[in-house]
């Protein structure tokens, strides 16, 4: 059954759900998968490098490379990842959980899974 804008109850769940699944259409629409890939492959292979290195200096050029591929980063995709934090992959002390939570996240993007 296909649920149309115009028979949803206002204020109801279902129209509030048929709202943010068509906002959130745009959004996808707006991140070319590309760049979903993209950053995918990037940071996945920091984020290993990364969670095992031993050498500090190795770890601060990584989260200097990170820093500049976010300031890079198509906006809307960076938006998705950081979900309100200006700061996310750039706070040194958050910065290995962000990075972990963007693999997260970009991998359920590029392989559907939660």
């Amino acid at each position: 059954m296909i649920l149309q804008e115009n028979r949803l109850k206002e204020g109801s769940f279902a129209e509030e759900l048929f709202i943010k699944k068509k906002e959130l259409k745009k959004i996808c629409i707006m991140i070319s998968k590309e760049s979903i890939e993209t950053a995918y492959c990037f940071l996945h292979q920091k984020q290993r490098v990364f969670e095992y290195s031993d050498m500090d200096w190795q770890k601060d050029d990584i989260e200097v490379a990170i820093a500049s591929y976010v300031e890079d980063m198509p906006r809307e995709l960076f938006e998705l990842l950081a979900q309100g934090r200006e700061d996310f992959l750039t706070n040194h002390r958050r910065f290995g959980n962000d990075m972990k939570e963007a693999v997260e996240k970009l991998e359920a993007l590029c392989f559907g899974e939660n």
